[in-house]
């Protein structure tokens, strides 16, 4: 985190601390006040630092010290307010007031001692305010400064609308730039095969590839369309003559062109034949090529003389209309004389055409004169071009007086083309985006991080601030409302201005993981970087950033044994005082974890995010309740099944995260999930539960009380009216929920639950984005036609026929359909016309579907089909999904009809198959 960014958040926490609680402050709150007026003051110098291109060391000593300072204030106040107020069991008004004076007097001297080291923070805040005029750190100048204001993002289109088939036409066009071998061959190919010769026109069409102004490959070009594939059946006869940097005469040249003639043509034509050896070089070329097409390719041609002179030739001898001359130079200089006579392709000049052809399209609501002269500044330096694409396409808008600062910077030079725009595009950037962004600097540099937990870690660490939100809602964007919501946004924006590389990506589009690349890494991890730590790389990702933990050296983990340094901070938990201050504790993959680890880390009382995943936790202590600011609790991949009595007391917890890997999940007789705890219904902040077992029915009526839920995942036992239940609750979150997951374990001889019966309801979850239905056999809920918003569902274990796929085709904007081991009935699965208008992906998991038809019609936007089976028999209609990408098969078949259809495919699909003895070709 910046300073800046650290400045925002304490003043979040203590405007909200000063408004809300000003009682529990008592005789601290003058303190509070001072601090905060202090820090107001440093934010507002902050704003004029951050955008400072340069940093002496005085002001970045400075600005540590602000960091450190925010930590400390922060900290210790919310400690504070914690043994103040806390938890009340008795609740609110005079009894919970009544209940709540054991503690405060037990409590007496800890907020004693931190009511201490708040007045200390309020003098070290008002030297630090005196150091910054002793050492002269001063509002810099402002003459270099972009003088614009934070550049805002477009609005994401609506799912299934045109406006989002041109949306992802734009971002296909920024994830690459532009090829220039492959679309200058295509360019030349175009001028040769679909042009028509003009009437009367007896010369060869000559055509010049040169490079211009910069290191492009005019030779390489000109190989790719002489041996491209359409050519060589439209060309009689083909000829090389590289002059290799040598000043051959015309004699030299068409001696190499009829060492190449000779052994196609054969012997010089008959009526040539008595004057042959008198003929010069030159007219026993052109005699051999009367009535013949042909395709002549001078390379590295340094002279017009020789070219003029095969051109006259050919005109002379009435040269087969078509033919071609094809002349390439690496230099900028031009072949004189040729002007009018030779088409001419500089790919110096086609390269920024094509760029600016880009810039356009992806961002047509700005003028052209300024963008091509950027592009050109950027010269060759593709970084550069690339993040100034997807800066162009990301921003609302960029001034004019913004545009032109940066086209000088770059002809000036500051720091280089791709510095200069990573500079001009980090201080475009929101503040609290830079915030974000500054903290993946604590990750190891190409690390891959998963999207998901990272957003949850920036809520916790205090990067998004109510503020946030609300200006998120006065700019009109719908369903802003969360930190959550405003996290997705902000990591959004970051990977389509190109600082985050997505690396996983699911069905849906959503990036499961992704790294920082490594020139943002070290861009952002230099002169721009706060982050106070004193942990080696391995180990600060999992603690909060500036939290000022040190590590002994003798405790530092080795390659034998890679988690002696986080076991041994666990550890001295008691003996440091900064681990009160810890907000993320990120403990995934651990071994070793003891229940003294666990009980060390219950006494962090200001912890918001615990991750246990993939460690080897089988339970967790009853002392879990007293992290009463813990929002995230991940224990995925763990055999913890159930939860103390006392964690339904952690009500400030968002996400409750359990259950195995799908993959994993092989016997629905097994437990796999968490047993959903009694009293659930006060976790009323819960917005993700998954994944948790219900075998009790009034636990499973608590879920109706959770009204900020929005993912759902359940597994229920097998009494026939667990699944009426389930559905009855859900119908009470119906205006919430987003993801729903429903698995049935079913015993051998129970009878499924009748789904029609149970899944009546008045008001289903028409918000619903994500659905995954495992167990139920008897049809699917009648009300899934209703799920207008419904983007991805899975299924398995589910027995359906024919009308169950025939109603999900219906489904208006469901982009990925999975269907696993025994969803369908059937053998044979057809995709009719007018089903599935928005599918992007289909995934068939399942042994028993052997036949798979798509008719004209069905799925137009399909890309990717994946498909595993024992054995195929057949597969057809792949020419009916114009939009297909990728075909991926596992199992066994007949792969040269399969072959034969990818050919037949105008895409060229890619095509992947594996089988179980075989690897992936």
């Amino acid at each position: 985190m910046d300073a800046q960014g650290a400045l925002n958040s304490l003043l979040g926490r203590l405007t909200t601390v000063l408004a809300d609680e000003a009682q529990l402050l008592g005789g601290i709150r003058g303190d509070v006040e001072f601090i905060k007026d202090e820090m107001e003051s440093m934010n507002g110098l902050l704003l004029h630092l951050s955008t400072a291109r340069h940093r002496d060391h005085q002001v970045r000593a400075w600005m540590q010290q602000v960091v450190a300072l925010t930590r400390d204030s922060g900290g210790n106040i919310e400690l504070y307010v914690h043994y103040v107020g806390g938890d009340r069991p008795g609740g609110k008004g005079f009894l919970g007031y009544i209940c709540q004076i054991p503690r405060l007097v037990l409590t007496i001297p800890i907020r004693h001692r931190i009511a201490m080291r708040i007045r200390e923070l309020k003098a070290r805040a008002h030297d630090v305010g005196e150091r910054r005029l002793r050492y002269g750190v001063t509002i810099p100048p402002t003459q270099l400064d972009y003088n614009g204001p934070a550049a805002d993002d477009r609005l994401a289109p609506q799912p299934g609308s045109p406006e989002e088939d041109d949306d992802l036409r734009k971002r296909e066009l920024l994830d690459s730039l532009p090829n220039t071998i492959e679309e200058g061959t295509k360019e030349v190919l175009m001028w040769l095969l679909e042009e028509e010769a003009k009437d009367g026109e007896n010369w060869p069409r000559a055509i010049i590839i040169e490079a211009g102004s910069g290191p492009l490959e005019p030779t390489t070009t000109a190989m790719m369309v002489y041996n491209h594939p359409s050519l060589l059946s439209s060309f009689h006869v083909r000829a090389w003559v590289d002059f290799g940097g040598l000043n051959k005469t015309v004699n030299e040249v068409c001696s190499d062109i009829l060492e190449q003639l000779v052994p196609t043509l054969g012997e010089p034509p008959e009526m040539f034949s008595d004057i042959w050896d008198n003929l010069s070089p030159l007219g026993k070329v052109t005699a051999l090529l009367a009535g013949t097409k042909f395709i002549i390719v001078l390379a590295n041609a340094q002279y017009s003389e020789v070219i003029l002179s095969l051109i006259s030739g050919f005109w002379q001898h009435d040269c087969t209309p078509g033919s071609a001359l094809i002349a390439t130079r690496d230099d900028d200089k031009r072949f004189n004389g040729l002007d009018g006579i030779f088409k001419s392709l500089n790919l110096y000049r086609f390269y920024f055409e094509c760029l600016d052809r880009r810039a356009f399209a992806v961002a047509c609501r700005y003028g052209r004169p300024i963008i091509p002269n950027i592009l050109k500044q950027c010269g060759f330096d593709a970084l550069a071009a690339h993040l100034f694409l997807r800066h162009l396409y990301a921003s609302i808008y960029w001034s004019q007086e913004q545009m032109n600062n940066l086209e000088r910077d770059l002809d000036n030079h500051v720091f280089g083309g791709t510095q200069t725009m990573l500079r001009f595009c980090f201080d475009d950037l929101p503040g609290h985006y830079k915030s974000c962004l500054l903290y993946l600097t604590i990750f190891p540099q190409c690390q891959r991080i998963g999207r998901t937990s990272l957003l949850r870690r920036w809520v916790a660490e205090g990067l998004i601030t109510d503020r946030n939100t609300l200006r998120s809602k006065g700019n009109g964007r719908p369903g802003m409302t969360t930190l959550g919501d405003e996290a997705e946004r902000i990591f959004d924006s970051l990977v389509i201005r190109g600082f985050l590389h997505p690396e996983e990506t699911s069905a849906t589009g959503k990036i499961k993981t992704f790294t920082v690349p490594s020139f943002v890494h070290n861009f952002i991890a230099g002169d721009l970087s706060f982050a106070d730590t004193c942990l080696p790389p391995d180990l600060a990702y999992r603690l909060s950033i500036n939290c000022a933990i040190k590590l002994h050296e003798a405790s530092c983990s080795n390659n034998d044994r890679p988690f002696d340094g986080i076991l041994h901070l666990l550890q001295s938990i008691t003996g440091s005082f900064q681990w009160q201050l810890l907000k993320v504790l990120d403990l995934e993959g651990c071994r070793g974890l003891k229940k003294k680890h666990m009980k060390n880390i219950c006494k962090i009382l200001l912890l918001k995010f615990l991750s246990l995943r993939d460690t080897d936790v089988t339970e967790l202590p009853k002392q879990i309740g007293k992290l009463q600011c813990l929002e995230t609790l991940d224990i995925r991949q763990t055999t913890v099944q159930k939860l103390p009595t006392r964690s339904v007391m952690l009500q400030m917890l968002k996400h409750l995260l359990a259950g195995q890997k799908e993959s994993s999940i092989n016997d629905l007789n097994k437990s796999s999930g968490l047993h959903l705890p009694r009293g659930i219904q006060r976790m009323k902040k819960l917005q993700v539960l998954s994944c948790v077992e219900v075998s009790n029915n009034d636990n499973l009526n608590d879920l109706g009380h959770l009204l900020e839920l929005r993912k759902l995942g359940v597994i229920l036992e097998d009494e026939k009216d667990g699944l009426s239940l389930l559905f009855q609750q859900i119908e009470k979150l119906h205006g919430y929920l987003r993801s729903l997951s429903i698995q049935i374990k079913q015993p051998g001889g129970i009878n499924t639950p009748n789904v029609e019966a149970a899944a009546t309801l008045v008001t289903p979850p028409i918000l619903l984005q994500s659905l995954k239905i495992s167990g139920i056999t008897s049809g699917l809920p009648h009300w899934i036609v209703e799920l207008d918003q419904l983007e991805e569902i899975t299924l398995s274990k589910t027995r359906l026929g024919h009308g169950a796929k025939c109603i999900l085709g219906r489904l208006r904007i469901l982009r990925c359909h999975k269907l696993l081991q025994e969803s369908y009935a059937e053998c044979n699965i057809n995709f009719e016309a007018g089903e599935f208008q928005n599918l992007r992906s289909l995934e068939v998991v399942n042994s028993g579907i052997t036949n798979m038809h798509f008719h004209n019609g069905t799925a137009p936007k399909l890309m990717v089909i994946y498909w595993s089976f024992t054995a195929m028999d057949a597969l057809s209609g792949l020419e009916h999904l114009p939009k297909l990408k990728k075909l991926e098969l596992s199992g066994y078949c007949n792969l040269d009809a399969v072959r034969e259809l990818i050919e037949r495919h105008p895409n060229h699909p890619d095509l992947k198959h594996t089988t179980p003895d075989q690897p992936q070709e």
